[in-house]
């Protein structure tokens, strides 16, 4: 007997590279790619276009009716930085910097994909750019926050502004609340909400602090932040819930190469990630990430080493899957698709822990019970026994007198759950190992479980 109150997981996760699995991954094969600028930035795909913020190449607007071959439709070339693009109707709003020339806010006509026509600009210098209900929201490491109205796309005009700290900012709106990750090089980074329901005279509502971990964009969906992070020593994903805006709650930090931007979708958060040497960053690609357990999100699906610098991505959905579109910097730098599809059903789990971080010997042959909670939309009889595979080497559930596979109400509860035992030393695991993961098949469909651990290293 025991009660369900003592089966946790540890649920600050300490690290979640890609789990090293035997099949229950998401299918991502590259669909397309070409070939355009050094520096993408940003971009955004409505119907059969790609509009991508190219650095001083301006604004690319790519063809992408047929996937696999890709093309320039349009571009314009104008002074000015191209940094992040959003499109409404059929104006692309582009935030652009002012480094050799002058930069801020351009309303751009793309009507014609093949011919866009800058319409009229506003500001200085921007980085970041969010659009709702005729307000633009732009950002500016030198000055924060800037509300401008392009109700009348040939005269947009600032309405109101908030000056906030911070180098680097993004910028999300949603409702009457705009959310910016501001970092800083030189102090802690801070996730700050700002309360915009007076255009003219926006306050901050709450914040919360992300220590030494810069965050580079930020896509909030159902009251919950996610947040891409670089740092010397800790860089990936932070998980917040931001339903209070007064009292914003870190809920999970999953360790990752350098993330770079972020898209949430159908409880699938996808993220690109890039080299940067400065912060002791290597390699690029994209993650997927299920986040139906908002506090244990769990990585099942990437693409590694097959992007030149992975900037930023934006997701779409189609019949067939997932469609995700990735921009890259660098050298041969472009735009890649990929199509993402049969990812595994993500389902709770939970370890019976030797202690408070479930801490688990490197090598040693104890059983390492695991197990599942029925509910009303879990029903433990389903799981096909035969099919399990516990950790990267894929252990067996154990059979010996004692640690056999046991349904029962254990709990006395009512409801009936799943006991299994796994000898650790078949499971193959490394000293780097923070999650432990069960795959196999459940009501026929794939499922994925992971729990966070501690390996101990042999002394």
């Amino acid at each position: 007997m025991f009660p369900r109150s003592l089966i946790t997981l540890l649920l600050c996760v300490t690290a979640a590279l890609l789990p090293r699995l035997a099949s229950a991954v998401c299918d991502i094969p590259q669909m397309g790619q070409i070939t355009l600028a050094e520096r993408i930035r940003d971009l955004e795909v409505i119907d059969d276009y790609v509009y991508l913020a190219a650095g001083y190449d301006g604004l690319l607007i790519v063809d992408v009716s047929d996937p696999s071959t890709p093309f320039v439709s349009g571009s314009l070339e104008v002074d000015g930085f191209f940094q992040d693009v959003e499109v409404v109707g059929s104006i692309a709003y582009v935030a652009a910097s002012h480094f050799e020339y002058p930069g801020g806010l351009l309303v751009i006509d793309v009507y014609d994909p093949q011919a866009p026509v800058e319409l009229g600009r506003v500001g200085q210098s921007f980085t970041r750019v969010d659009l709702q209900d005729g307000l633009a929201y732009a950002t500016s490491p030198a000055s924060g926050l800037h509300i401008i109205d392009v109700s009348n796309p040939t005269d947009p005009f600032e309405v109101g502004a908030l000056d906030l700290p911070g180098d680097e900012s993004d910028v999300h709106v949603a409702g009457d609340l705009a959310y910016l990750p501001l970092g800083s090089s030189n102090q802690s980074s801070t996730l700050r909400i700002v309360d915009v329901s007076d255009r003219m005279a926006p306050v901050e509502a709450g914040s919360i602090e992300t220590g030494n971990k810069l965050p580079f964009d930020i896509e909030v969906n159902n009251g919950i932040g996610y947040v891409p992070v670089i740092g010397t020593a800790s860089r990936g994903l932070m998980v917040y819930d931001v339903a209070d805006p007064a009292a914003p709650v870190e809920l999970a930090f999953l360790v990752q190469p350098s993330a770079r931007d972020v898209r949430v979708m159908d409880q699938r958060v996808y993220f690109a990630f890039g080299t940067d040497v400065s912060f002791g960053g290597s390699g690029s690609g994209i993650r997927v990430i299920d986040a139906s357990l908002i506090t244990t999100p769990v990585v099942v699906g990437g693409v590694d080493s097959a992007i030149v610098e992975a900037a930023a991505l934006d997701v779409v959905e189609d019949t067939d899957g997932h469609w995700v579109y990735v921009g890259t910097s660098g050298p041969g730098g472009g735009l890649q698709i990929f199509r993402v599809s049969d990812c595994p059903t993500v389902l709770p789990t939970f370890l019976m822990p030797s202690s408070q971080q479930n801490e688990i010997p490197l090598t040693t042959d104890m059983p390492v019970p695991m197990g599942f909670l029925g509910s009303p939309s879990l029903d433990v009889t389903k799981f096909d026994l035969a099919s399990l595979a516990f950790g990267p080497a894929g252990a067996t559930a154990m059979t010996e007198p004692g640690y056999e596979a046991i349904i029962d109400d254990l709990s006395a509860d009512g409801l009936d759950e799943l006991l299994l035992h796994f000898r650790a030393s078949d499971a193959g695991l490394s000293a780097d190992d923070q999650q432990l993961c069960l795959e196999g098949i459940y009501d026929g469909s794939s499922f994925l479980a992971c729990a966070w651990v501690m390996i101990n290293r042999p002394p």
